[in-house]
């Protein structure tokens, strides 16, 4: 059975949303932005930043993240087991937001409800696998017991996430209410009378909250009794009311941040994602992509540096792997793998794939030119599509570019009018399993991906035991073969920046939202 020392901080996130509510600047209160409104406050049913940070901060979780993404006790004070089966032993005196005790036999009917197959919840893959699986309360014990059908070394991350926050009993029994009445045991509640859908929600700190994974509870000093949560579509708006003093924190992205980093009024942390964007090939018979030396000669006249430039304007990280560097299990040594920028070893791979120049300096095979169909997304990758088009034309391959937005993302490239697309890869979860649906399998394998290496490793990890040396060395494995065979190439991986006025102090809870937990105004 594993104990662990409660961390200063929780990577378990939330932020808020702004609108037209009260400015918050009592010492007792905060005001906070977010750009768009929440779909859901059903933990199940959210998916989107704005859901999730305000479900993080209504709702608990059995585990939570320390600084490093380990998991740490939350509702469950300790644990035990494999990648089998799990026993979670429940700390004593939590309650619901309406006093209601919380049983273990209730935490297990929430648990069960995120995997039911009525219940359709688009996130709980990632948390419970595939396979299927059982949750069990015993009520005298104050234990919960998860079984899983098949090995699932992904399942204590994945119940630190906020779709599998606990439900309380209340929630459950009127499930189609969650929507916008949440039932949870976080540390705040939601004040309906005082929130106005789409444009300011107030929050209440439960002074009897004491079961934070961080050690906090309601009582401690500058932490906010009330938080102001108003939604702010436009960045600049934003930017403007973070320096006024109106809002006291806030992502900001794109042309602001710079301004605001020289602001001696705020203070700024950026937080750093989980997952890469990566190029994606086309790997189907017929297509020019499905030949390993023209893929390794379009990943050798790219330069990633140079893509992470028109990205970001040069505030991201270049990519070496699919995961960052902050998730557990990142393998280093994918970056030796990584060819250098050459535009003329780039060529010379060409002419061994058998193509050769022609007189308008466009490599053609048998007659036929080699043409590629770039997909991006400007709304995500600034100018890296642009760049990627002129990388690629400066050695010989006609290319077309169609920009697409992340909502059409599944159509095309599910479809077949492409040969290489820039993948918006982005997860909320720091796992090594969380891009497996993109580059195996059928679905959303758009690029037909078959690499069996990669396969046998995935499932190897996912079927060791969570703290076990092997389940590194399997996701090390998979992340060296995707890069052996060139199946993609990493590129980039954005950074967001949250600002906040002097005095208020907070922590980052992920690679889209800050800690609403960790909120404190004053000295």
């Amino acid at each position: 059975m594993r104990h662990f020392a409660r961390p200063a901080a929780i990577v378990a996130g939330i932020l808020g949303s702004i609108g037209v509510a009260p400015s918050g600047h009592a010492a007792d209160q905060a005001t906070i932005r977010i750009g768009a409104d929440y779909d859901s406050l059903d933990p199940v049913r959210t998916v989107t930043s704005d859901g999730y940070q305000l479900v993080n901060v209504l709702y608990d979780r059995l585990v939570a993240l320390d600084e490093k993404g380990a998991p740490v006790p939350a509702l469950a004070e300790s644990w035990s087991g494999d990648a089998s089966r799990t026993v979670f032993k429940l700390r004593k005196g939590v309650t619901c937001s309406d006093g209601t005790p919380l049983t273990a036999t209730a935490t297990a009917a929430a648990l069960t409800r995120l995997g039911a197959k009525e219940t359709n919840a688009p996130m709980a893959y990632r948390t419970v696998g595939i396979a299927g699986y059982s949750a069990t309360g015993d009520d005298d014990a104050g234990t919960v017991t998860i079984t899983m059908s098949a090995p699932f070394s992904d399942l204590l991350i994945g119940l630190a996430m906020p779709w599998a926050s606990i439900v309380c009993p209340s929630g459950l029994k009127d499930t189609e209410a969650l929507g916008s009445t949440p039932s949870g045991t976080g540390p705040y509640t939601l004040d309906k009378a005082a929130s106005v859908r789409g444009s300011h929600y107030v929050l209440k700190l439960r002074a009897d909250h004491a079961w934070d994974a961080s050690g906090a509870t309601g009582k401690d000093p500058g932490r906010p009794t009330t938080i102001n949560v108003r939604v702010i579509n436009n960045n600049t708006t934003a930017a403007n009311e973070l320096q006024s003093g109106t809002i006291d924190v806030s992502l900001v992205t794109g042309r602001d941040i710079n301004r605001l980093k020289a602001a001696k009024s705020l203070d700024f942390l950026d937080a750093k994602p989980f997952g890469m964007q990566f190029m994606m090939f086309q790997h189907r018979d017929g297509y020019p992509t499905a030949d390993l030396l023209v893929r390794r000669a379009i990943a050798t006249a790219i330069n990633r540096d140079l893509a992470n430039r028109a990205a970001t304007a040069g505030n991201g990280m270049t990519a070496t792997s699919y995961i960052s560097p902050l998730v557990a299990c990142y393998e280093p040594k994918t970056a030796d793998l990584l060819p250098k920028p050459d535009a003329e070893a780039a060529k010379a791979l060409l002419k061994q794939a058998g193509y050769v120049p022609g007189a308008d300096g466009i490599f053609a095979k048998d007659g036929k030119k080699l043409r590629l169909r770039l997909i991006g997304q400007p709304g995500l990758q600034g100018s890296a599509p642009e760049y990627i088009l002129e990388a690629l034309r400066a050695i010989g391959v006609e290319v077309e570019l169609r920009n697409i937005t992340l909502q059409e993302t599944a159509s095309v490239m599910s479809g077949p009018d492409w040969e290489i697309g820039v993948f918006p890869f982005g997860p909320p979860m720091p796992s090594a399993n969380t891009a497996v649906p993109f580059v195996s399998g059928k679905g959303s394998n758009h690029g037909n991906i078959e690499n069996a290496r990669f396969a046998a490793a995935q499932a190897a990890a996912l079927a060791s035991s969570p703290d076990s040396p092997e389940r590194c060395a399997r996701w090390s494995e998979a992340q060296l073969s995707l890069l052996e065979n060139m199946d993609i190439l990493p590129l980039f991986g954005g950074v967001n920046t949250f600002f906040s006025r002097k005095g208020v102090r907070f922590t980052i809870g992920g690679p889209f939202v800050m800690d609403i937990r960790s909120i404190r105004v004053g000295k």
